[in-house]
């Protein structure tokens, strides 16, 4: 994890004011650090922050009248850069009273400037109260970030072609809706932090897919993953309704094939009903007995959802993480 505070230059160069930890800054970092501060630029922040939320990086791009040149405005830069998450709305709070407090220093931006002819004593003690905060800040995330490393646990995401599973892992992971432009076309594997528990999130499409993860496991060759979420789309017309089923149905009996019979009965199995912001008429039951586990005797839960919104999502992701940690033995 690195906290980075950086300046953009009217020459269009990235300089690093300070970094926790205080090593060198990779090349690669400091290239995307420029394409965010390239790509906003030329919008008008006045006193409003722009919020990046993008893969492992959370930034805040603001605005500070300069202490040296009043009629001047500088651009900042606070991120967050984490090796191993993508969750970094997590720690959005955290970095938004991080710059609240950095703003409040009065002559704040004389911290930009002490190794230039312009410093002065004042600007000595204004950088060393920004370190102070910035170390608070680091420190601050450190400790959230801990909480979130409790245990790796692995979830196999099915369902049928369309039905939103990437976006439900996008929504989970940055708290926000994100458009999809391509299916799942080869097996995929997401880091998401929900509830304490630190999953690993195997998102595929197709049997051949679920080959790789069990028999050829990306993680831990043998390994079988500990909840299984099989999405369906809630808008499908009856021709394509008749499919979804008949392929739910192979699923529960491949399986059933695949895993031990006394884990697959206690495996968290949760069915989410997705989509249903399109479907005013949705009714649960008659989707869940359409949807029927018949003979299997499952830990089955039927939950509806909407990604849109993060409607249900909370909840039924809140069942799947308490059932985990009840069949945690297995």
């Amino acid at each position: 994890m690195k906290l980075i505070f950086s300046r953009f230059d009217p020459n269009k160069q990235i300089i690093i004011i300070y970094s926790l930890p205080n090593q060198n800054i990779s090349d690669d970092i400091q290239k995307n650090l420029r394409v965010f501060y390239e790509a906003y630029q030329d919008q008008t922040i006045e006193d409003q922050m722009i919020h990046l939320d993008i893969g492992s990086y959370l930034s805040y791009i603001f605005q500070q009248t300069s202490a040296w040149f009043p009629e001047r405005k500088e651009t900042l830069m606070l991120t967050l850069y984490f090796e191993e998450h993508e969750n970094t709305h997590f720690f959005s709070d955290i970095m938004e009273e991080t710059i609240k407090k950095l703003k409040e220093i009065p002559n704040f931006t004389k911290a930009l400037y002490i190794n230039t002819p312009h410093a002065d004593n004042e600007s000595y003690k204004i950088f060393g109260r920004t370190i102070n905060i910035l170390t608070d800040c680091f420190f601050e995330v450190s400790k959230l970030h801990a909480t979130y490393n409790l245990g790796i646990s692995e979830v196999l995401m099915l369902g049928y072609k369309g039905a939103g599973k990437t976006s439900i892992v996008d929504y989970l992971i940055h708290g926000k809706y994100i458009s999809q432009n391509a299916p799942t076309l080869t097996p995929r594997v997401y880091d998401l932090v929900f509830n304490q528990i630190d999953f690993r999130v195997l998102d595929v499409c197709c049997k051949t897919h679920v080959k790789n993860i069990l028999d050829d496991h990306p993680l831990e060759p043998g390994i079988l993953p500990e909840a299984i979420v099989y999405v369906l789309d809630t808008t499908l017309e009856e021709e394509k309704q008749q499919d979804s089923i008949t392929e739910f149905k192979e699923w529960i009996q491949y399986l059933n094939e695949k895993f031990p019979k006394k884990l697959f009965q206690k495996i968290p199995f949760l069915v989410l009903f997705n989509k249903i912001d399109l479907n005013p008429g949705f009714d649960i039951d008659q989707y869940s007995e359409l949807y029927n586990d018949e003979d299997f005797n499952l830990n089955i839960k039927y939950s509806s959802s909407s990604v849109v919104d993060g409607q249900g999502l909370n909840d039924s992701f809140s069942w799947l993480v308490q059932n985990m940690k009840l069949t945690a033995d297995y």
